[in-house]
């Protein structure tokens, strides 16, 4: 029978989840939202009869969030004093930022069961309960006794929601009331629900201040006298002046933010803005606070040079090589990893070494190998070998400075053995550069691998967003020079997939050409994505793994969304908000 609106005996849901995560047995009495929080939280690998440990405990900054719950939860438990109640706020990381007591009896419960401030409440980390599992469903969730994953919270009942911007329809945290085990879960659900609202109704004035400060900064360095391009920026706009707006290839809002906030916490005054087109590609980098609090930051052209400490850091670190310099002048991207391999691969030439450059077709390593090996060269006289012609006729090596072997991915398990021992008993002849296609599952194989002193994997171009824009920029001025890309073109480019790469994009850009009269290409040009939608927001390098890893999960169950959601551990409806919010179709 199934569940009816009478709570369950504790002792029933106990018995039920010992037999779940005794064999998975599934009890038809349990609600299907509690099943659907067992199944994720199994499926993460969470230990449901661990001791409570804070994750990640510490201070909690200051931050709008912060301050738009204090009032309704100081407020609340002022109503609800004396009653063994609490209430708890997290952000959208599940980091709890708030915490609000009405009883010391509680308090101690709490703090046994590690529900401390600045800890992580993430559902992969510590189970299902009323703060991390809102996230994943996003509505309000009820959790009582035993229903947690952990049986280290059956003592309490927890009714979370989410806490909603009006604006933007985002979530920005949770609220979560608690009481013991058998408290009135409707009359907490109508608290908790009220709570929610008023909060993110708070956040809307919050953020007006913040966004204010942050506009009042901005005005006042576009003002200062000299003209020249001026960007300010936090999490939730972008504002810029006529010369900054008329930046080709200028990354997106969401990647500008995450690399500006980390470039203040790692104390940089300077920005590359990793805008191949322009001479000068670093902005001087100024945070904004209101009130102490971190509220944008500003970002301008400019040729002053920093001072202080941050520049004497600067100063202290050692330069890329002058060939580093030049490759990434003429290959554009700002990613980490397009960088981390472009280092690596020079360093290898330099140092006269045979490296093996792999990945994905289409991302580029014929290209990367290609000038690498032309700058590097005397004469610039580099031509490509496919591996099969290297074995056959290893002659075409003489005259090489360096030698750049390709299609290795066409050798058999023979020809890989002698293109092995060819390349180790020759290699002082000059560095060698492998290129291997490879699907990104299938290891790299070890006779191959040895023949070289380092292997360099060129990551997809889905998981380097930051460089979809200037790579986008740079391929529109090879193809057609005296066009560029509209600023809402390069957002909609960056949230769009490249399952196809660096080749895939440039196919859609030359159509777009084909179909551009002027001098602007617009979005309208762009031909229609062909493998998903267009993500709503450009997504950041975990999630676009977490795309690639759906994507492929749904061509196994040739489409099957059901079994997918059962794979993942997660009901169809969370599955289907996380399609849309990863634009898959």
């Amino acid at each position: 029978m199934t569940r009816s609106a009478a709570v369950l005996d504790q002792r029933t849901i106990v018995a039920a989840r010992e037999a779940f995560l005794r064999d998975g047995t599934e009890s038809s009495e349990l609600r299907e939202a509690t099943l659907v929080a067992w199944r994720r939280s199994r499926a993460a690998g969470v230990d449901a009869n661990a001791a409570p440990v804070a994750v990640d405990p510490g201070p909690v900054p200051d931050s709008a969030l912060l301050r738009a719950v204090t009032p309704v939860g100081t407020t609340l438990m002022r109503q609800l004093d004396g009653t063994e109640a609490a209430m708890m706020v997290t952000d959208r990381e599940a980091r709890i930022v708030g915490r609000w007591i009405a009883d010391s009896g509680m308090q101690r419960r709490l703090d046994s069961m590690a529900v401390l401030p600045g800890a992580v409440f993430e559902e992969a980390k510590v189970g299902s309960t009323g703060l991390g599992s809102v996230l994943e469903d996003g509505q309000i969730t009820v959790i009582e006794g035993a229903e947690h994953y952990n049986c280290a919270f059956d003592a309490v009942t927890a009714v979370g929601a989410p806490i909603v911007h009006p604006g933007t329809g985002q979530i920005e945290g949770v609220v979560d009331l608690v009481g013991l085990t058998g408290s009135p879960t409707k009359m907490m659900g109508a608290i908790v629900e009220r709570a929610a609202k008023e909060m993110g109704e708070r956040l809307i004035s919050g953020y007006a201040a913040e966004d204010r400060a942050l506009l009042d900064a901005f005005l006042r360095t576009d003002r200062r006298g000299v003209r020249r391009p001026v960007l300010a920026i936090n999490h939730r706009m972008l504002m810029s002046n006529r010369m900054a707006s008329a930046l080709p290839g200028l990354q997106t809002h969401e990647v500008l933010w995450e690399r500006a906030q980390q470039a203040l916490a790692d104390g940089c005054e300077i920005l590359d803005l990793g805008i191949p087109a322009m001479t000068e590609r670093r902005a001087q980098l100024r945070p904004v606070h209101d009130g102490g609090l971190l509220v944008g930051c500003i970002l301008h052209l400019g040729s002053q040079r920093p001072s202080g400490p941050a520049a004497a850091r600067r100063r202290s670190v050692k330069r890329p090589s002058d060939l580093t310099a030049r490759v990434l002048d003429k290959l554009p991207g700002t990613s980490l990893l397009w960088q981390a391999a472009v280092t690596d691969v020079v360093r290898a030439i330099t140092l006269r070494e045979r490296v093996l450059l792999t990945g994905a077709a289409g991302v580029g390593k014929s290209v990367l190998a290609a000038t690498v090996a032309q700058l590097d060269s005397a004469t610039g006289d580099v031509r490509p070998v496919p591996a099969v012609e290297f074995i056959r006729a290893p002659e075409l090596w003489a005259g090489m400075d360096v030698m750049l072997v390709e299609q290795m991915e066409q050798l058999g398990a023979a020809d890989a053995h002698s293109f092995s021992q060819r390349i180790v008993r020759d290699g002082h002849k000059a560095p060698v550069i492998g290129i291997l296609r490879t699907d990104g599952t299938t290891p790299v194989d070890p006779s191959v691998a040895a023949a070289f002193d380092r292997v360099v994997d060129l990551a997809p171009l889905d998981h380097r967003p930051e460089d979809i824009g200037p790579v986008a920029s740079s391929l529109v001025d090879q193809m057609r020079p005296g066009v560029r890309i509209s600023p809402e073109t390069l957002s909609t480019i960056a949230r769009r997939p490249w399952r196809g790469n660096v080749t895939q994009l440039r196919h859609a850009l030359q159509i777009a050409l084909d179909r551009t009269e002027g001098t602007l290409l617009r979005s309208e040009h762009l031909p229609p994505a062909t493998d998903a939608r267009p993500a709503p927001r450009s997504l950041t390098y975990l999630e676009r793994i977490e795309r690639d890893a759906i994507l492929a999960l749904l061509d196994a169950a040739q489409g099957n969304k059901k079994q997918v959601a059962l794979t993942l551990g997660v009901s169809r409806a969370t599955l289907y908000r996380k399609l849309a919010s990863l634009g898959i179709d």
